[in-house]
């Protein structure tokens, strides 16, 4: 029983949604079934595990049919029921979130009702709204479509000349709904294709990136961030492009919302990490900064959490570039501020690299013995790290083990994508040529110098660099 829908669901509930499913539950126009008021009432005591003997299907039974001998599809029945009205509540507050298109709906009804007053005063209260709203998102340009289409309909309909509306109009916001959408999109594609293994097929992607050249919209702000964003990610080379984007972002951040600004400058700070990982170690200081100015302007924490990817990169980055007391400081102000389930995972890999940067490299082995691998991206910087730490302890057959199982992780991984396996498979054989010359093999170091420099995908180059000059 503790594994039906119905409890799923309700696991996912806060305390005000719980007591406002109960209010739903109780309103007759809704619900006029009193089992399932009585079986929401027994069942509420105990959120949010649900995990209890009194709530097993046979108990349940008793308490709602306590002159019934039990009968398994009527239990089920009334678990279905109840499911199906949570899930209606659950649709219900979504629904009453987006205001405008509540009024879509209901300009919808006045219209087919042919109550021509109240539409035409609604229409004037609903389009006043939207022009006094700060946001000029993709949702905006959304609703402004479906307002103009709402008018245009209207007005053929009635034939009213009150209205001063065009099929230009509807299309008009139709269209940078469709472009400014598409981009999102488009975006997300290309940037998932250059961390990850798949394949897309961007349709269109060519045309509208000609239509917005011919057209400008310099107007629309959502347009052109979207597009200066596909720009980055589609000509790495032009660095303008990153500066155009931050500017545009710094300019136009009032237009959207705080969730819709942390996304546009994750593409941002993704830009900075390719060129990163490409050997333009000059980019560590600018994502450096920039992750600075988001934590200072509260756009990294989701909820009341810092993500894990966010917590462990900024800490790599502040350690990297030696600012050693920022590090240890954000290291331990931020700890609470992750998930429970990474909280001691992430700031136990956090402390790995901050000793292995103050050469502390006996300490670093005992942090990461207790660091697990919970996705892709950690294993490759965990070992990795490990790697660099037995490097560093001259602990060469630990080593030369690691190099051969990493290899092997690299090759047989299917979910890491050409570009980061290549970056990672060029930082092990580097070590291991430079593992080799520190145990008295032939190895030229400065031909691994000229590799090195040849190379534009390697991991931890800042590192190695430093290695080959030590070498030298």
């Amino acid at each position: 029983m503790h594994n039906s829908k119905l409890f799923h669901e309700l696991k996912t509930l806060s305390i005000k949604e719980l007591k406002g499913f109960e209010k739903y539950l109780n309103s007759p126009f809704f619900n006029s079934n009193d089992t399932l008021k009585l079986l929401f009432s027994i069942i509420e005591n105990f959120h949010p595990t649900y995990v209890h003997k009194d709530i097993e299907r046979e108990l349940l039974f008793k308490k709602l049919f306590p002159k019934d001998t039990f009968d398994e599809k009527k239990i089920r029945y009334a678990v279905s029921d109840l499911t199906k009205l949570l899930e209606d509540y659950l649709l219900y507050t979504e629904f009453k979130k987006d205001s405008i298109l509540n009024k879509h709906f209901l300009l919808k009804s006045l219209s087919e009702r042919n109550i021509e007053k109240y539409f035409l005063q609604t229409l004037e209260e609903t389009s006043l709204s939207q022009e006094k709203s700060q946001y000029r998102n993709i949702d905006y340009y959304y609703h402004q479509y479906l307002l103009e289409e709402n008018s245009y309909l209207f007005t053929s309909k009635t034939q009213n000349r009150a209205l001063d509306t065009s099929l230009q109009n509807v299309v008009d916001n139709l269209e940078l709904f469709y472009i400014s959408k598409s981009l999102r999109y488009y975006c997300e594609i290309i940037n998932r294709q250059n961390i990850l293994t798949v394949d897309y097929n961007l349709h269109f992607l060519n045309e509208i990136m000609h239509y917005i050249d011919s057209k400008g919209f310099d107007n629309v702000p959502v347009i052109i961030i979207y597009y200066k964003i596909l720009q980055t990610l589609t000509s790495n080379d032009n660095e303008q492009h990153y500066y155009d984007l931050i500017d545009l972002l710094e300019q136009h951040e009032s237009k959207f919302t705080r969730a819709e600004i942390h996304d546009m400058y994750t593409f941002a700070q993704n830009y900075c990490i390719r060129k990163i990982n490409s050997g333009k170690t000059d980019y560590m200081q600018i994502l450096y900064e920039l992750y600075k100015i988001l934590l200072k302007k509260d756009l990294l924490i989701e909820g009341d959490v810092l993500p894990q990817w966010y917590y462990k990169n900024i800490a790599t980055l502040a350690i990297r570039l030696e600012d050693f007391e920022w590090a240890k400081k954000f290291i331990y102000d931020y700890k609470n501020k992750l998930s429970p389930e990474h909280q001691e995972n992430d700031f136990t890999f956090a402390l790995a690299i901050l000793h292995f940067s103050m050469k502390e490299y006996k300490k670093t082995l005992s942090f990461l013995i207790n660091v697990e691998y919970t996705d892709v991206f950690y294993h490759l910087d965990s070992k990795s790290l490990l790697l660099r730490t037995y490097y560093e302890l001259n602990d060469w057959e630990p080593l030369l083990s690691l190099i051969i199982t990493f290899k092997t992780y690299l090759k047989r991984n299917k979910l890491i994508s050409s570009h980061y396996g290549q970056t990672y498979f060029n930082f092990v054989n580097i070590v291991s040529k430079l593992s080799q010359f520190k145990m008295g093999k032939n190895i030229n170091i400065d031909e691994v110098k000229k590799e090195m420099e040849n190379i534009k995908q390697i991991a931890n180059i800042v590192w190695l660099e430093k290695k080959v000059a030590e070498l030298s």
